[in-house]
């Protein structure tokens, strides 16, 4: 890990709890976001600058290589930009054209920089298979506009290689407390409600910890799921429960059966959350920290006024 790292779109939840790390661990951190963000994301906003050695700053009117000329090259930038839902062409200005905007101007102005790129292990879909490929791209099998941006960015920002050390992070679930994802913000509201899923389909748990982790082993150019632990919805949402008040109902939900069937039958989203749901754990693991410990993250996003 080098001793500066920019963080771009860190405002939501995978940007805090990196830059929350970073700061534990004394590395200098930077987030570029756009004002509007920040005026949305005020607590977060404040959780973040108090930080020691993390501060926010603003790239609106410069953009990346008027950002860069301003605040100097990091040694390590994440890019972490991205919206889930959308039209065709939101999707591809977050998903693709941002990140790359980003990693060209990386790229030209600055030298030995590593640069990871968060994507999502939902590229996986309809394999049954959470390990990594030989061959990038190999099998992959997107069902959805959304994964298909996502896979498409990964091929041209691995086009920047080698004169930039691209790392490719595929993701599992990393969603807060404000989480984009309905299905999450379902599971919280029926935690807090004692209520406890009745379910053996997977989910599978990343972490600001597991990132870098995997970043700090991944090599230059390459690509790599980045799970921190496989748990059932039934064991998940029971430790949800436990920290909101104490389970009192089991509410029976599909399991993994029924996700291969979705998986087969539904395009889009759904059809790859069920194609994952239905999918063993992966055999490498980042992060190593207790379920007790991961709930613990996913809940650690400071509330918003």
């Amino acid at each position: 890990m080098g001793r500066s790292v920019l963080l771009v779109g860190g405002l939501g939840y995978v940007g805090y709890n990196l830059a929350r790390l970073l700061s534990q661990r004394g590395v200098e951190t930077i987030i570029a976001s756009r004002r509007r963000s920040a005026e949305r994301r005020p607590g977060i906003t404040r959780a973040l600058d108090a930080l020691p050695g993390v501060r926010v700053e603003y790239f609106d009117g410069l953009g990346p290589r008027g950002f860069l000329e301003r605040h100097g090259c990091p040694e390590t930038a994440y890019l972490l930009v991205g919206r889930i839902r959308g039209g065709r062409r939101e999707l591809r200005a977050s998903n693709l054209e941002a990140p790359l905007a980003w990693a060209s101007a990386l790229a030209t102005r600055c030298s030995d920089v590593d640069v990871v790129f968060t994507s999502v292990l939902t590229v996986y879909a309809g394999r049954g298979s959470l390990e990594p490929e030989e061959r990038h791209g190999n099998g992959l099998r997107p069902r959805s506009l959304f994964t298909r941006v996502k896979l498409e960015a990964e091929k041209r920002l691995l086009d920047l290689c080698p004169g930039l050390g691209v790392r490719i992070a595929r993701l599992g679930l990393f969603a807060g407390r404000r989480p984009y994802h309905p299905e999450w913000r379902l599971l919280l509201r029926l935690a807090g409600l004692g209520v406890v899923a009745k379910s053996d389909a997977w989910l599978h748990l990343s972490t600001a910890q597991g990132l870098l982790e995997a970043v700090d082993k991944m090599r230059e150019c390459s690509w790599d799921t980045v799970v921190t632990r496989s748990v059932t919805l039934h064991a998940l949402t029971r430790v949800l429960a436990e920290e909101a008040v104490s389970p009192r109902l089991s509410l029976p939900l599909p399991g993994r059966r029924t996700a291969k069937l979705t998986a087969r039958l539904l395009p889009g989203l759904l059809g790859e959350a069920a194609s994952v749901a239905a999918s063993p754990p992966p055999k490498r693991i980042y992060g190593k920290q207790g379920l007790g410990e991961i709930v613990a993250e996913l809940l650690a996003e400071p509330p918003e006024p």
